[in-house]
């Protein structure tokens, strides 16, 4: 028996091969074409992000550098103002109650007597008008003792009142000096 040759053609199966080969070439293309505009998209955003980061970073750095400059000008400004204070030159409030009814209020600028108030004079422009002054000769900051005797009859009141303007005025320290605990704590 003899064999018979059976003729094989594969031309076809070569063509589906490459029209298959071809498909995934081209498929992949599309994908790395892709792949390309979603990193560019990506790195514009991050240089957009790099450069908000960058402005705020700005902005931060001159508001420190505000804030070192005025902390300067106030260290020394407060080191002066200290040092009034130190040397009994600060603002003195001295209430001196006479009974319920009657009161002075006795102002002073280290040693120097400004201003005595009564009862009739208004306290909120008077003490506001005083601290105006001290404030153009402290550029801006003003020391300041309030100084009252707690026990006698009406002294409540005026305390009340002088604490409330000073409490709504801005850039005063001030220091309240009950003589009446001290003048017990020395019996």
């Amino acid at each position: 028996m003899r064999r018979k040759d059976i003729p094989l053609d594969f031309t076809s199966l070569l063509d589906i091969a490459l029209v298959l080969l071809f498909f995934f070439i081209m498929a992949s293309s599309f994908d790395i074409n892709k792949a390309k505009t979603e990193i560019a998209q990506e790195k514009a955003e991050v240089a957009q992000a790099e450069q908000a980061a960058l402005e705020k970073e700005k902005e931060y750095n001159a508001k420190i550098d505000m804030a070192m400059e005025l902390s300067a000008d106030n260290g020394a400004d407060l080191y002066a103002i200290i040092e009034k204070y130190q040397s009994n030159k600060s603002i003195k409030l001295i209430l001196n109650v006479e009974d319920g009814a009657h009161w002075v209020l006795t102002v002073k600028d280290g040693n120097t007597i400004v201003k005595e108030l009564t009862q009739n004079d208004s306290i909120d422009t008077a003490i506001h008008d005083i601290i105006e002054q001290a404030r153009k000769n402290t550029n801006g900051t003003v020391l300041c003792d309030f100084i009252y005797d707690g026990n006698k009859p009406g002294s409540f009141s005026v305390y009340s009142q002088i604490s409330e303007v000073l409490r709504s005025t801005e850039n005063i320290y001030w220091a309240e000096t009950d003589i009446s605990t001290t003048e017990a704590g020395n019996e």
